[in-house]
């Protein structure tokens, strides 16, 4: 005899994984437009250079634009570990089908 509570709950966790598998997908598609941040931090960081240099303070706003730099990436990468969500709800949903 089939366990019809079982069977539905095996249906709803495929249906649930399947939704988290989609959404871990669209939320790199997302993620990946992180990368294009850089374009115009880069844009900035070139004119507040070529300012500073014009005016012989260029040590002075590298300094600066290291930080800017280091800034950027973090919240590039930051943007990359919101994956992480999907991911780690997927692998939840794995080791309670694995203790079933």
């Amino acid at each position: 005899m089939i366990d019809v509570a079982r069977a539905t709950l095996d249906v709803d966790v495929k249906d649930i994984r399947h939704e988290l598998e989609c959404a871990l997908r669209l939320s790199r598609e997302i993620t990946k437009e992180a990368k294009y941040l850089c374009y115009p931090v880069g844009e900035i960081t070139t004119k507040l250079s070529s300012l500073a240099d014009q005016h012989g303070l260029l040590d002075e706003m590298n300094e600066l634009l290291d930080q800017v730099t280091e800034a950027e990436h973090n919240l590039e990468s930051t943007f990359y570990e919101c994956e992480s969500v999907f991911e780690e709800a997927i692998s939840e949903l794995e080791l309670e089908e694995d203790y079933d």
